[in-house]
């Protein structure tokens, strides 16, 4: 049980800490520095910690390219489960090897 809560502290704290390096990024270069991106014809779609920017660029000269920041819940709590089951792994490893 100790991992467990271990491993979820870890998560989280680097969740939030991913998404406030994300953020800071984006009000700066409107990109995500750590995310996965999803290209399209006219758009561009990315992932990172919980937050989603949308980048949709125009195809005609009246147009204007547009940028949308939100937060994702499923993809904040996706990332937080990976981590903790990666963290969760390295825990219970190195906790196993020490208490021999």
């Amino acid at each position: 049980m100790k991992n467990i809560i271990i491993s979820f502290v870890i998560s989280l704290l680097t969740c939030l800490c991913g998404m406030g390096i994300n953020y800071y990024w984006f009000t700066r270069n409107h990109w995500l520095k750590f995310a996965f991106r999803s290209h399209g014809g006219e758009i561009t779609i990315e992932n990172g910690f919980g937050l989603e920017v949308v980048h949709t660029y125009a195809m005609s000269p009246e147009e204007v390219d547009a940028v949308g920041m939100k937060f994702s819940i499923a993809s904040f709590i996706i990332w937080l489960l990976v981590i903790w089951l990666i963290t969760f792994i390295i825990v219970t490893v190195v906790s196993k090897i020490f208490k021999k």
